[in-house]
């Protein structure tokens, strides 16, 4: 049983406090810059450009986050796997207006493609201890055992 009451550490306060607002902002982001973010679920995540957040930094201040909110922000939304996968499927990196800005190096895509392997090194092991979720089996019913069936109902309804 969890006691309710218990007194938080101020770590623990900090970091759910941070990964909440970091929600928050991402959602608006998303909202004020819909060709440029994108939720998760979505599979148009598009590689934004290097040092984004020097031009987001003065906008998000004046929505009233901290920078270190909106860099928790960005190092979440650049390292999920669908980001990584952008960064070896386009050429070019955008910019909050949606417009292509710079090419991909080589260098970021071998980043990428070792970043897109770790995560997925990582997921096998979870996928393998999870119990599976196997079909149902196929159950063939013989004619004879629906004859007996109708059998035994008949009998029941004649009661």
């Amino acid at each position: 049983m969890v006691d309710d009451n218990a007194p938080r550490s101020p770590v623990a306060d900090t970091r759910t406090l941070l990964r909440e607002r970091s929600r928050e902002l991402l959602e608006r982001l998303i909202d004020v810059y819909p060709v440029a973010f994108f939720r998760p679920s979505e599979r148009k995540i598009k590689p934004l450009k290097r040092n984004i957040h020097k031009e987001l930094s003065p906008i998000v201040r004046a929505w009233g986050y901290e920078v270190r909110v909106l860099k928790y922000t960005l190092g979440g939304y650049t390292r999920q796997l669908r980001y990584q996968q952008a960064l070896l499927n386009e050429t070019q990196r955008i910019d909050l207006q949606g417009q292509p800005v710079e090419e991909i190096s080589e260098t970021h895509k071998q980043l990428a493609r070792e970043k897109v392997q770790a995560i997925l090194a990582k997921r096998r092991p979870r996928q393998e201890t999870r119990p599976r979720r196997d079909k149902k089996p196929v159950v063939t019913i013989t004619e004879q055992a629906v004859a007996n069936l109708q059998q035994k109902l008949s009998r029941k309804a004649a009661l």
